[in-house]
Protein backbone atom coordinates (compact mmCIF):
# COMPACT_ATOMS: atom_id res chain seq x y z
CA UNK A 1 0.00 0.00 0.00
CA UNK A 2 1.30 3.07 -1.04
CA UNK A 3 -0.33 7.01 -1.54
CA UNK A 4 0.73 7.00 -5.19
CA UNK A 5 -1.93 7.04 -7.65
CA UNK A 6 -4.23 4.33 -8.67
CA UNK A 7 -5.83 3.51 -12.23
CA UNK A 8 -8.58 1.28 -12.61
CA UNK A 9 -12.16 0.54 -13.54
CA UNK A 10 -15.30 -1.19 -11.46
CA UNK A 11 -18.89 -1.79 -11.42
CA UNK A 12 -21.83 -1.26 -8.71
CA UNK A 13 -24.39 -3.40 -8.35
CA UNK A 14 -28.29 -2.31 -7.60
CA UNK A 15 -27.89 -1.84 -3.79
CA UNK A 16 -24.73 0.54 -4.04
CA UNK A 17 -21.87 -2.67 -3.69
CA UNK A 18 -19.43 -1.53 -6.05
CA UNK A 19 -16.01 -3.48 -6.83
CA UNK A 20 -12.94 -2.21 -8.79
CA UNK A 21 -10.23 -3.76 -10.71
CA UNK A 22 -6.77 -0.92 -9.72
CA UNK A 23 -2.72 -1.04 -10.72
CA UNK A 24 -1.01 0.64 -8.60
CA UNK A 25 3.17 1.18 -8.34
CA UNK A 26 4.13 -1.26 -5.51
CA UNK A 27 6.53 1.50 -3.06
CA UNK A 28 8.98 -1.13 -2.34
CA UNK A 29 9.53 -2.72 -5.74
CA UNK A 30 8.62 0.17 -8.30
CA UNK A 31 6.45 -2.32 -10.49
CA UNK A 32 3.10 -2.31 -11.45
CA UNK A 33 1.07 -4.20 -9.27
CA UNK A 34 -2.85 -5.30 -9.17
CA UNK A 35 -5.59 -4.25 -6.55
CA UNK A 36 -9.15 -4.86 -5.64
CA UNK A 37 -11.42 -2.57 -4.25
CA UNK A 38 -14.65 -2.58 -2.30
CA UNK A 39 -17.41 -0.33 -1.27
CA UNK A 40 -20.65 -1.37 0.31
CA UNK A 41 -23.49 0.63 2.26
CA UNK A 42 -24.12 -1.63 5.31
CA UNK A 43 -27.32 0.67 6.20
CA UNK A 44 -28.37 4.05 5.86
CA UNK A 45 -25.45 5.40 7.24
CA UNK A 46 -22.98 3.29 6.91
CA UNK A 47 -20.36 2.52 4.62
CA UNK A 48 -17.41 -0.18 4.10
CA UNK A 49 -14.25 0.30 2.08
CA UNK A 50 -12.17 -2.52 1.59
CA UNK A 51 -8.60 -3.56 0.01
CA UNK A 52 -7.18 -6.46 -1.04
CA UNK A 53 -3.71 -7.21 -2.78
CA UNK A 54 -2.46 -10.76 -3.67
CA UNK A 55 0.42 -12.26 -0.99
CA UNK A 56 3.43 -13.93 -2.02
CA UNK A 57 2.02 -16.94 -1.60
CA UNK A 58 -0.34 -16.00 -4.38
CA UNK A 59 -3.47 -16.00 -1.97
CA UNK A 60 -5.85 -12.73 -2.10
CA UNK A 61 -5.81 -10.90 1.59
CA UNK A 62 -7.15 -7.66 2.91
CA UNK A 63 -5.21 -5.30 3.49
CA UNK A 64 -7.40 -2.14 4.85
CA UNK A 65 -10.40 -1.68 5.80
CA UNK A 66 -12.08 2.02 6.64
CA UNK A 67 -15.87 2.08 8.38
CA UNK A 68 -17.70 5.62 7.25
CA UNK A 69 -20.38 6.55 9.70
CA UNK A 70 -22.96 9.49 8.76
CA UNK A 71 -22.66 11.72 12.01
CA UNK A 72 -26.67 12.03 12.81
Amino acid sequence: MCTGTMTGTGDCDDKGACSFQVTTNDALTKAAKPVRLASRWTSPTEEIFEMFETGPDGQEMKTMEITYRKKK
